[in-house]
């Protein structure tokens, strides 16, 4: 390895620390304005709490006092609510949800999304059964998830509320002087489910929330396989500034001021909203096997100190469709993509390009109701976007194609006159390089396109992984979920290469690359590539969602049509003769 070598690979190796460092990203963020990551730490021991912070709008006006306020006066010195009390359930049923609501613990127990349905057909239940439901309270340390309340407003076992209606449930516990009253109002017109606490007979008490039973998918998790769609869990909250999402199976805490925390699966979300920024401590735990066998979701608690014994929030549950979670104004939408930190600060940048994918996609579905015609002209517009480039390398490598041969063998004797000497040989075929207008970095500037393509490629596995709008999209003929491997022989599954069955957009991706690299691969010692590049993508793109298959198929398509073009074409540059100086633009020799 010469000096200039070695030089130019200390140079990158630290270019690249510095441009990954703290020191970089914070000049970054100053630079930009943009807010400091959230800390968060390993789950501690911690009983600090803090004044509530009052800092954010509301999204509702807080209700007036009814009836339950007053009940909670008079029972407060009452004996205990729950004597005599029959557990039951009540069952609301929206446009957007059915849910389950027990008076025993307040708390709700089923959800279930009436605004997508599994591949089964069925409505997703959000909820694992047998946890302990979601929205416990504990006040002060007391535990309410046993108590029974009883219960206002539920005629029946159940209500329908239809668009534009609302109705309310009002539940209320007491016990030696104190007291808790919980009401729900569901509305027919969002995915939101408001709630409010009242407590009487506490002093300055801390309240605890919890949600237990973690999150179920849309869809079953099926078999785990390498490259194929995305199916995770995330515990996600709002502090002051910022979006922050936890997926390892650690458990994990979070302590300040928080706009709101929740869940999100792969297509659908449950969040607890609150009116303003609520001051408290955050922790959460892994729980494994919320379908009873390897989902993994989390249980989360939230406790914070309510201002003057009063407290409300909404309960959001919605499916992660971008305008919907958009239109409540709290930056949901920041839950449907991340990046990753460690790689030039992605998580600032590539979560939005994601969205801008997911934006384009949307538009041109509205032009053309058809996603997979949608991701053919992101297609072309990602190509389009580095056409000069890809063109100005595929011209020089057919020249390349044309000097190559001639010049062949005059670098041939030079690697035989300065064999003992590196520098010198390095120096002299430089010289020959230049002197034929020869470019010898094009076969690594042709990268360059490419590497600016594949933000674009990770961008779109992200948005077919978990963009709801293109869940089950269909493009044409055998291809009916974009967001899926298109599989023709399910019950053929070949270890690695198709591990879900036999998939047809592969083998036509792996067709066009190979056709592809004909074109482009001329050395002879670089044949091999030419057939293997086409296998490998084929074992990599056997589980690819079939919407990423059909952009990189549609990519290859372009270059080959690009390539066939400039090469059918007349030459970028007429050869020069060997060993001769190129003539310069505009020069000219006569002879008298």
């Amino acid at each position: 390895m010469d000096r200039k070598t070695l030089l130019t690979l200390v140079a990158v190796t630290v270019a690249f620390i510095f441009f990954t460092s703290d020191t970089w990203h914070k000049l970054v963020r100053r630079t930009l304005g943009l807010p400091d990551p959230p800390v968060v730490e390993e789950v501690v021991d911690s009983t600090r709490t803090a004044n509530p912070s009052d800092t954010s709008t509301p999204r509702l006006s807080e209700a007036p006092a009814d009836s339950s306020e007053a009940a909670l006066a008079s029972v407060a010195d009452s004996t205990p609510s729950d004597s005599g009390v029959t557990v039951r359930s009540f069952v609301v049923r929206t446009p957007h949800y059915r849910l389950s609501l027990s008076n025993k613990g307040g708390r709700i127990e089923s959800v279930q999304l009436l605004g997508v349905t599994s591949h089964s057909g069925a409505f997703p239940e959000m909820l694992p059964g047998g946890r302990g439901g979601i929205l416990g309270l504990e006040i002060d340390g007391q535990d309410l998830s046993g108590k029974v309340f009883a219960m206002e407003g539920a005629e029946g076992d159940s209500i329908v509320v239809g668009p534009g209606d609302s109705a309310e449930i009002r539940l209320i516990w007491s016990q030696g002087g104190k007291a808790v009253g919980r009401r729900f109002r569901f509305d027919g017109t969002d995915g939101g489910i408001r709630s409010w606490t009242s407590l009487r007979g506490w002093e300055k008490p801390a309240m605890r929330m919890s949600w237990n039973t973690g999150l179920l998918q849309v869809d079953s998790s099926a078999m785990k396989i390498p490259f194929g769609p995305p199916h995770f869990n995330n515990l996600v909250w709002r502090d002051a500034e910022e979006v922050s999402s936890h997926s390892d199976n650690k458990s994990v805490s979070a302590s300040g001021p928080l706009q709101w925390v929740g869940l999100r699966g792969q297509y659908l979300m449950g969040a607890v909203l609150f009116d303003s920024l609520r001051e408290g401590e955050l922790d959460a735990d892994t729980v494994l096997g919320v379908d009873g066998q390897e989902e993994k979701s989390y249980a989360w608690r939230f406790r914070w100190r309510p201002q003057a014994g009063v407290d409300s929030f909404t309960l959001v549950v919605t499916p992660l469709e971008v305008g919907a979670l958009k239109a409540w104004d709290a930056s949901f939408e920041k839950v449907l993509f991340n990046g990753w930190a460690w790689f030039f600060r992605a998580d600032l940048w590539f979560p939005k390009l994601c969205l801008f994918v997911l934006g384009l996609l949307n538009f041109f579905h509205k032009l053309l109701p058809n996603y997979g015609i949608a991701i053919i002209l992101l297609t072309l517009v990602a190509r389009l976007a580095v056409f000069p480039l890809t063109l100005k390398q595929v011209r020089q490598s057919k020249r390349m194609a044309v000097v190559m041969p001639a010049i062949k063998p005059k670098i041939d004797a030079l690697k035989e006159k300065y064999k003992n000497d590196p520098r010198k040989l390095q120096e002299e075929t430089l010289r020959i390089y230049n002197e034929n207008g020869v470019n010898p970095l094009a076969t690594m500037a042709g990268c360059l396109p490419l590497l600016l393509q594949m933000p674009v490629f990770f961008a779109l596995y992200m948005v077919l992984g978990r963009a709801i709008e293109l869940r089950g999209a269909p493009f044409f003929g055998w291809i009916s979920d974009l967001a899926q491997p298109d599989v023709i022989l399910p019950m053929v599954k070949i270890p690695l290469i198709f591990p879900l069955g036999i998939t047809v957009l592969p083998l036509f991706m792996a067709g066009s690359l190979y056709l592809l690299n004909k074109l482009t691969i001329k050395d002879p010692q670089q044949q091999a590539l030419v057939y293997m590049m086409p296998v490998m993508m084929l074992v990599f793109s056997g589980s690819f969602p079939s919407g990423l298959v059909l952009y990189w198929t549609v990519s290859n398509l372009f270059s080959v049509g690009q390539t066939w073009l400039v090469n059918a074409g007349p030459a970028a540059t007429a050869a020069p003769e060997v060993g001769g100086t190129p003539k310069r633009k505009g020069s000219s020799k006569h002879k008298h």
